[in-house]
């Protein structure tokens, strides 16, 4: 990872999270010291669309939200809060 890292010019930890993600999506496994390899059935896995399922899961907590009477200004406080939490840890 380090060397593709380097290639790319970016962090290890970006490369690192880039490979999760394609393993959580079974696009790629990992084989212990062997190395890392495209799934067999990665043009399967690849129909996910992350962007529609981050909407979908957003929206529903958004509408819990409201429903326990919060408003469109505390949830955006609280969106921006968790992301900064997020983001430092």
């Amino acid at each position: 990872m380090r060397q593709l890292a380097n290639e790319l010019d970016v962090n290890n930890k970006t490369v690192a999270k880039a490979y999760k993600l394609l393993e959580r999506d079974n696009v790629i496994e990992s084989k212990g010291y062997r190395g890392t390899f495209v799934h067999p059935e990665a043009k399967q896995h690849c129909t996910f669309n992350l962007n529609n399922w981050l909407n979908e899961q957003l929206t529903d907590v958004v509408q819990t939200l409201k429903q326990s009477g919060a408003t469109d200004s505390e949830i955006r406080i609280a969106f921006n809060q968790g992301n900064d939490t997020a983001n430092r840890g």
